[in-house]
């Protein structure tokens, strides 16, 4: 009976040691620009890679979906339920978790950048009551371009005394922006 409580404590012992080691089991790709990318980090997608014969034979593949920029992180994990799985099989079964991670950005859902607009562009743009107004883009959103440029003043503005031009700024969607 005490041997048996023995090997029963060495095997406990054994099984939570273990799969505290298990981050060196642990790969993590970055594909495209995901570390650049601002952003909340969320699971995309997770599956689980099967293997035979301590892991010489791979079971199918593990088809998980990615986002449609490209950009996501691909994280394999030896976790403690693959080691169960490999422990109870004595390895002639193994199985690896694989994680896709992306990053949530300030876009609408299917939002495709077709712009090359950066901070400090030269540009000309049209908006309301401003029709081919030159200017400088100041900071840029996922589909619209802060600008800074000069108008005329109002009446408010002339009532106070100011003639020349006043310095203002306005939100405008890329498709009324060009390069000057």
């Amino acid at each position: 009976m005490i041997k048996i409580k023995s090997y029963l404590n060495i095997l406990l012992l054994t099984v939570a040691v273990s799969s505290m080691l298990t981050s060196c089991m642990t790969t993590k790709t970055s594909v495209g620009t995901y570390k650049e990318k601002q952003g909340d980090e969320y699971t995309y997608s997770k599956g689980k890679q099967f293997w035979l014969f301590w892991g010489l034979i791979p079971l199918g593949r593990t088809n998980l979906n990615t986002p449609k920029d490209g950009n996501c992180e691909v994280v394999t994990k030896y976790n403690f339920g693959d080691m169960l799985v490999n422990g109870l099989t004595g390895g002639v079964i193994m199985s690896y978790t694989i994680k896709v991670k992306a990053k949530h950005i300030q876009t609408d859902p299917g939002f495709v950048n077709t712009h090359d607009f950066k901070n400090g562009d030269k540009v000309i743009f049209t908006k309301g009551e401003y029709n081919n107004v030159e200017g400088e883009i100041v900071a840029v959103y996922p589909d619209r371009a802060l600008i800074k440029f000069k108008r005329p003043p109002n009446l408010i503005e002339k009532e106070k005394g100011i003639t020349e031009d006043v310095e203002d700024q306005v939100e405008v969607p890329f498709i009324n922006v060009a390069k000057k």
